[in-house]
């Protein structure tokens, strides 16, 4: 049987060839240097990277990208070449990274991390229901997944594998499993603002889930419509977000404008883009700001004034010098600064950090907080009605569309609809 060392494009017809012809040997790319095609005496072939780190001085090192057969054919074998190529360019070996994910697949194995974490669990209380909850719930699905791949569709899974019925073990779940909440958005802005032009948006219909004890807000009508709607989804979403026992970071990035700011306000934590921006423009539809109105307590009762009055942008280094946000980072850092303050948050005592949290919540309603948001919830429904009254529309009928257009800012930018 001959060895060979050949050069071309490799393909399946080539490879088909080599191996056809009782050879072993490598056959490398001429058109991607480094990326080649083992075949072995057997007539296996599989596809290979060859490199070096640190210039011609450095050693040759080669790395197996796989068998050929699916997954792996001469396209994407040549895809992954290219990546990986592109990783040394960087000054990333392959082989290291490799067994570094290796390495990383059993030491971030959830099952693994669940024991030590119920091994860690201090009191017998504590570390009974931790145990149980992770043994009964929570490993059946997640089995050995690695921690920084478990996504929110993972946790749900775990959810929709109890019962409904079964109210205290989800309780005990979401005790155990979550620690810390990262709040932030997958478009291009963080969020425009309340939905007021969507067609067929669902305004009408009743509430999915009802926590209030005012009703259903699509049996009234008039003001006691909007009321109570708001009230529920709105007012009282917020106010439950806010109670949430556990610490909450929002990641803001791009525009954040009037529902936006609630989304963002109800949280422990702001940490926001360098692009971001604030803004309330809702006095242009004649209503006093938002419903939960907690401009006084984000920043200087004088510069919330500025900021609703004119509706104008508020940019992420200034709402940073205000107090009103934590940190201020590049757009391609605010996932890993949020998700490693997560993490941090996360391995502390929870019971701690929910009474430190519970403390400054009742801190700021001794201050007002709540009072304050329930008497502008009451101004925020007589400016409703009152221009429904003398413009045939809540919101003196401005739209999506005419929201968008103004008002500009400094640089004649439009902000995004509301």
């Amino acid at each position: 049987m001959r060895f060979v060392i050949a050069t071309g494009k490799i393909t399946k017809r080539t490879l088909d060839a080599l191996q056809a012809g009782a050879v072993t040997g490598f056959l490398w790319d001429d058109e991607l240097k480094g990326f080649g095609a083992k075949i072995t005496a057997g007539g296996s072939a599989s596809y290979v990277v060859q490199y070096r780190m640190g210039g011609r001085e450095a050693k040759t090192r080669r790395y197996t990208i796989g068998g050929h057969g699916s997954p792996w054919t001469p396209f994407t074998a040549r895809e992954e070449a290219t990546r990986l190529l592109r990783l040394v360019a960087q000054g990333i070996d392959p082989v290291e990274s490799d067994k570094q994910r290796r390495r990383e697949a059993v030491e971030l194995a959830f099952s693994n991390y669940a024991d030590r974490f119920a091994a860690d669990c201090k009191g017998k209380g504590w570390s009974t229901l931790v145990t149980r909850s992770l043994h009964l719930h929570v490993k059946p699905v997640l089995r050995d997944k690695a921690l920084p791949t478990i996504t929110r569709i993972d946790v749900v899974a775990v959810f929709d594998r109890m019962p409904a019925e079964q109210a205290a073990n989800r309780r005990n779940v979401f005790a155990v499993l979550i620690r810390a909440i990262v709040l932030t958005a997958n478009g291009k802005h963080f969020s425009s603002g309340h939905d007021i032009g969507t067609p067929g948006r669902d305004a009408d219909l009743p509430a999915k889930v009802r926590r209030s004890l005012l009703g259903d807000h699509s049996a009234l009508d008039g003001a006691a419509w909007a009321y109570v709607r708001e009230q529920e989804l709105y007012l009282g979403l917020c106010r439950r977000w806010r109670a949430i026992p556990k610490p909450t970071i929002a990641a803001v990035y791009g525009a954040c404008i009037a529902g936006g700011l609630m989304l963002a306000w109800v949280c422990d934590l702001i940490i926001a883009s360098r692009d971001a921006f604030f803004s309330d423009p809702v006095l242009r539809m004649g209503i006093p700001g938002v419903e939960y109105f907690a401009h006084a307590f984000e920043m200087h009762p004088r510069v919330a004034r500025e900021f609703l009055f004119l509706g104008e942008r508020l940019s992420a280094e200034r709402a940073y010098m205000l107090g009103m946000v934590n940190r201020v980072v590049e757009r391609d850092e605010l996932e890993t600064e949020a998700m490693t303050i997560a993490e941090r948050l996360a391995t502390l005592p929870p019971f701690g950090l929910t009474l430190a949290k519970q403390a400054f919540n009742q801190a700021e309603d001794a201050m007002g907080k709540r009072a304050t948001m329930d008497a502008a919830f009451g101004l925020h429904h007589l400016a409703h009605a009152h221009a429904q009254m003398t413009t045939g529309s809540a919101i003196s009928g401005q739209s999506a569309h005419s929201m968008a257009g103004k008002p500009r800012d400094a640089d004649g930018e439009d902000t995004p609809s509301t």
